[in-house]
């Protein structure tokens, strides 16, 4: 697809929160926001175990 064409689509909120309503362009970014409803924190450190919600 074209980079234009790609580029319009980010422009096109078609995943919303069913916590909050907020609307995304991409499911993963709401995938990642709905983590700050929940807290899941599936990253972690590997030298000292401290987790996060993003990579």
């Amino acid at each position: 697809m074209p980079a234009l064409a790609m580029h319009v689509l980010t422009h096109k909120l078609a995943h919303r929160c069913g916590v909050c309503g907020k609307q995304f362009s991409r499911p993963w970014l709401l995938q990642g926001h709905l983590r700050s409803h929940t807290g899941e924190k599936p990253y972690g450190c590997a030298h000292c175990g401290k987790a996060f919600a993003d990579r």
